[in-house]
C-alpha cells in the first residue's frame, strides 16, 4: 500500500518537474529570441509599435505548439518590452558614459 502511494506521489513530482523545466527552457528561448528579434527591428526603419509587433511574431513562429498555452500574445509582447527596455536602458547608459 505505502509502495504504491510512494509510486504515485513519484510520478506526480516527475510530472510537475518536467513541466517546470520545460516551461522555463521555453522561457529561456523565448527570452534569446527576443533579444534577437528586437535587435532585428532595431536595424529596421520601422516605427517602434512595428518594430513591436515584427518582434513578437517572430517569436510566436518558433513557439512550440503546447507552450502557445503558457506565452500568450500579451506574455510575449511584455517578454519583447523588457528586451527593448533593456537595450534603450544600455543605449543610455553608454550615452551617459561618453559625456
Amino acid at each position: 500500500m505505502l509502495e504504491t502511494i510512494l509510486t504515485i506521489v513519484f510520478a506526480i513530482l516527475t510530472i510537475v518537474g518536467s513541466g517546470l523545466a520545460y516551461y522555463f527552457y521555453v522561457k529561456d528561448k523565448i527570452t534569446a529570441a527576443a533579444n534577437d528579434a528586437v535587435n532585428t527591428a532595431e536595424d529596421s526603419d520601422a516605427v517602434a509599435q512595428e518594430k513591436m509587433e515584427i518582434a513578437i511574431t517572430e517569436i510566436e513562429k518558433i513557439l512550440p505548439a503546447g507552450a502557445k498555452v503558457f506565452f500568450t500574445k500579451e506574455r510575449i509582447r511584455a517578454i519583447v518590452q523588457a528586451a527593448f527596455d533593456g537595450i534603450e536602458l544600455y543605449a543610455q547608459k553608454q550615452a551617459n558614459k561618453n559625456k
